[in-house]
């Protein structure tokens, strides 16, 4: 596995929001649509630990600011931009510019990228994923709203999709809104009405045509 998660956005929804609040929409208005999906890389961390690709540790990540009621490191930083050499680090809930924002910490990309793997191999294989399920999903009446997947290497160090992509990984909502993903959970929704939302989503799974 690459100690990577890797987020495609259509819309400004979630956490990202926390990054751009200047995109929150107004009430009643739809989330702002991106042109293309935005690509996002965050490097997968516990407890703050940062370790390179031999799963040695390099690293450990300040505390976060955020967290008022108790001593906790920031975990799964923003990669400010995949494509540099360093890649620099920054909190994933704060604005960009914002003092906190900046974790004054970066690691080298060939410490956690294999080397015959790119950033932009990986760019351009997760938007060709996403526009291919976001199709396919609108062909059923729904949206794609966004997803998360993680990559691996396999025997013959083949770049792959080594994650789930299900009701758990993306939001998916309706041509109306309704979101019909992990979400609802998240937000203390009943668990009856939760299983009988995954089951729906299961069906519609099964007619998917990519």
């Amino acid at each position: 596995m690459i100690l990577l998660e890797v987020v495609a956005r259509r819309y400004a929804v979630g956490s990202f929001l926390d990054r751009f609040p200047h995109l929150k929409p107004k009430k009643g208005e739809p989330p702002f649509r991106f042109d293309r999906p935005l690509i996002e890389f965050f490097l997968k961390t516990t407890q703050g630990v940062i370790l390179n690709r031999e799963r040695k540790r390099i690293g450990v990540l300040p505390d976060d600011t955020r967290e008022v009621t108790r001593r906790k490191p920031v975990d799964d930083p923003l990669i400010f931009d995949p494509q540099d050499l360093n890649w620099k680090l920054y909190h994933p809930k704060i604005p960009t510019g914002e003092r906190d924002s900046d974790l004054n910490f970066s690691v080298r990309r060939s410490d956690i990228l294999p080397e015959h793997i790119t950033a932009q191999t990986i760019f351009e294989t997760t938007t060709k994923v996403f526009m291919l399920l976001e199709e396919a999903w609108k062909r059923l009446g729904c949206r794609l709203v966004d997803f998360k997947i993680e990559y691996g290497i396999d025997t013959e160090g083949n770049l792959l999709i080594a994650d789930v992509i299900d009701n758990d990984a993306w939001r998916l909502r309706t041509q109306n809104w309704e979101e019909l993903s992990k979400q609802r959970f998240r937000d203390g929704e009943n668990m009856e009405t939760i299983g009988e939302l995954y089951q729906y989503v299961a069906e519609l799974s099964r007619r998917l045509k990519l």
